[in-house]
Parts: structure tokens; sequence; C-alpha cells
């Protein structure tokens, strides 16, 4: 399998979830429900993706580590462009980032552990 081929899936997942989806909830969502939604996202969508990514990252021996570092900026970064310029964001990036390097950790010390005889 090709490396730009293994880097398609965490990618699509990188954009869908931490671009699209704020972007269609600020747009297609109804101002009373916005808040609700966003939390959503904050709180469990955005946190399993970030999981899905470290897992996906450290179950492949030459993918880039960098993919839980580009998730948290790409969120960092809609999060400015859409809410304007706030601290709190960079709590969750830092968050999201963590979520995403342990997992990594994680997954790459259980193949490691698989692959040994």
């Amino acid at each position: 399998m090709r490396f730009s081929s293994r880097l398609f899936a965490p990618l699509a997942l990188m954009l869908g979830v931490f671009v699209l989806l704020p972007l269609a909830a600020v747009r297609f969502v109804p101002p009373a429900a916005g808040m609700m939604a966003m939390m959503f996202l904050f709180y469990f969508v955005n946190p399993l993706c970030s999981i899905l990514i470290g897992f996906f990252a450290g179950k492949h021996a030459r993918l880039p580590w960098i993919l839980p570092i580009l998730s948290a900026i790409l969120f960092w970064l809609t999060a400015q462009y859409l809410f304007g310029p706030d601290t709190a964001f960079l709590f969750y990036a830092g968050a999201y980032l963590l979520l995403g390097l342990l997992t990594m950790l994680c997954a790459r010390y259980i193949f490691q552990k698989r692959t040994q005889p």
C-alpha cells in the first residue's frame, strides 16, 4: 500500500470532523441549538476523532507521527476562524493533542507486542 493512500483516511477524517462539521453546524443549525451542537462536537465528536487518528498513526509504523499534531492545529485554526480569537480553544486543542499522542503511543506499544514472537 502506498504511503499517500495510507494518509488519505486520517486526513479525510480530520477535514470532515475538524472543518466541515463545525462549518455545517454554524451554517445550518438554528441559533437556539447551536451551542448544544458545538458542545456535542467539542466533548464527544472531536475527542473521538483525535483518538481514532492517534490509533491509526500508532498502528502504521511508517505513518507520520505528526497526524495528532496536525489535527490539533486544524481544530484550532477552524475555531479561530469561526469564533474569533479565544484562549479556551488552545486548551481544547491541547487536550485533543494529548488524547491523540497518548493513543498513538498505546497503539504502537500494543502492535509492537503483537508482532514480537
